[in-house]
């Protein structure tokens, strides 16, 4: 069960910048624990937000702490490796190791974990994402939406203290969709592992998410109550 205390503390807090040659990424935003979901319209920043956050990009200037503990900071100098950061990361397209069954994949993260910080049974993670027939089979011999299952249960094996991701179930289809959805809030509820979930999807926002965040042209548009946030027009009007 949520400690609705703990549910009510500043996870992340982000205040960066991160330029290109013609776009520019200006965010700053405190996240609570729980599910907070990322919306914009393609090319708003969501991706680029998020590769700071895990240390795959570097920003320009600015902080990132989780937890209170700095992960990246241009005044002190501070850019913690990506491997240390205690953060999962679902991409767009799967990154698995073809030289290894999904078995060892999914046991890949987890074995690495310290005993003290794993609070994940591989075999519910087997069961809940339907992999048991899987197991065996190496990456090549998996469809689209297998491998993005596999890819995601990987990530929650290692019991990060966050999970990004980032339209990981575009893929899939909606009645294995809704089952991962519903697992991503299990997630938090019952192992309260906080997410951060990428959509272009209204919907999947309000199925999954406690707060939002909205992205637009590099921007924070608004962020709070996914329920308030989602009945703007303003907002809405967006994606239009």
């Amino acid at each position: 069960m949520v400690n609705k205390s703990k549910q009510n503390e500043i996870l992340l807090k982000v205040n960066i910048e991160k330029r290109f040659d013609t776009f520019s990424l200006n965010c700053s935003v405190d996240i609570p624990n729980g599910v907070t979901s990322i919306i914009g319209p393609s090319g708003s920043g969501k991706t680029t937000l998020l590769n700071c956050i895990a240390g795959v990009s570097q920003p320009d200037t600015g902080y990132i702490s989780l937890n209170s503990n700095i992960l990246f900071s241009s005044v002190n100098r501070t850019n913690t490796h990506l491997n240390k950061r205690g953060i999962g990361y679902v991409f767009q397209t799967h990154t698995l190791f073809p030289h290894m069954t999904v078995l060892q994949n999914i046991r890949y993260g987890y074995d690495m974990t310290p005993k003290e910080k794993k609070r994940i049974n591989i075999d519910e993670l087997i069961e809940i994402f339907q992999l048991s027939k899987l197991i065996k089979r190496y990456p090549k011999n998996l469809s689209g939406g297998e491998k993005q299952r596999v890819d995601i249960a990987r990530s929650i094996a290692k019991s990060p203290d966050l999970l990004l991701m980032d339209e990981p179930i575009v893929s899939l289809d909606i009645k294995l969709k809704k089952i991962i959805l519903d697992y991503l809030k299990l997630t938090w509820t019952q192992l309260q592992i906080p997410v951060l979930y990428v959509t272009h999807f209204i919907s999947d926002a309000e199925n999954i998410s406690d707060k939002c965040l909205i992205i637009s042209k590099g921007q924070k548009i608004a962020f709070g109550k996914t329920q308030a946030i989602l009945s703007d027009k303003n907002i809405l009007s967006l994606f239009d």
